[in-house]
């Protein structure tokens, strides 16, 4: 029975390390497509093997946190009046920050960017997942917009503060444009967002995805603040991230590299620290 059970965890092992590889020779044929749209500048071999490294190093990670379900984050008592000066010492902490994923990860995606909120003192965090059996456009947005609407009530705020990532934007973009939450939406920052779909995307697209980015008509609320890396090999053509001027390119990282950068924290933390009522 020892000897049987020793043989499967090998067996076990050796499919996830074959697995590993697998996905490292896809993000470096997704890397050498990347290459080979950069125009404007010679990319050698050792960059184009340094940027998938980095970039599929960032996936592995980003997927061992998402074993786990991300909690609410919630210590901060209910705002029961009116902000007047978010500069107050503490006051701009309260407000709520909901974290949107991508349409194919879970908000566990978001751990570690959650983690260094929270040591930032940011006492309010609210993680949503779309619920997995939907796939129209309109049923995402009104899970989306029910979602904000319950952590409005919960937390008695008049205002909130927004994270997406990936393709979730056309569906953020929706949602914000309504009339129920719009106005209630302090700030948007966008990691990693195409506005338009990318021939990488549409050739990995679900349903659903295809169903978000083809809802017509299409109208965009842009986001405060789009963060996307220079070494982005998902979403690389610059077309497609739409006319958004508040833009912060982040180097040398790619799409999901981007979302654990160090450089994107700080943007956050200096786009929240800017809001005015």
């Amino acid at each position: 029975m020892a000897v049987i059970s020793l043989t499967i965890l090998q067996m076990l092992i050796g499919i996830f390390i074959l697995a590993l590889l697998c996905i490292f020779f896809v993000v470096i044929l997704m890397t050498w497509a990347w290459a080979q749209d950069q125009d404007d500048r010679d990319i050698s071999l050792s960059e184009i093997l340094s940027t998938a490294a980095i970039e599929w190093g960032s996936y592995i990670l980003l997927l061992a946190g998402s074993i786990r379900s991300l909690k609410i984050h919630h210590e901060a008592p209910p705002i029961e009046s009116e902000i007047k000066d978010l500069h107050m010492a503490g006051a701009a902490r309260q407000i709520p920050i909901i974290l949107v994923p991508s349409l194919h990860s879970g908000a566990s995606i978001f751990r570690s960017l959650k983690w260094r909120l929270k040591a930032k003192f940011y006492s309010s965090i609210w993680p949503f997942s779309f619920r997995p059996f939907l796939y129209r456009s309109s049923l995402l947005e009104d899970d989306l917009q029910q979602f904000i609407t319950t952590c409005l009530k919960k937390t008695r705020s008049k205002y909130f503060r927004l994270i997406s990532f990936g393709s979730s934007r056309p569906i953020v973009s929706r949602v914000l444009n309504s009339s129920r939450t719009g106005g209630h939406c302090l700030q948007w920052v966008c990691i990693s967002g195409a506005a338009l779909p990318s021939k990488t995307q549409r050739l990995l697209s679900t349903p659903r995805f295809r169903s978000v980015y083809h809802t017509a008509p299409y109208t965009e609320r842009p986001p405060d603040l789009l963060i996307a890396g220079t070494h982005d090999v998902i979403c690389y053509p610059e077309t497609i991230w739409g006319d958004t001027k508040a833009k912060l390119s982040v180097t040398p990282v790619g799409h999901y590299a981007v979302l654990m950068h160090s450089k994107t924290l700080h943007a956050i933390l200096d786009q929240f620290g800017d809001a005015e009522l």
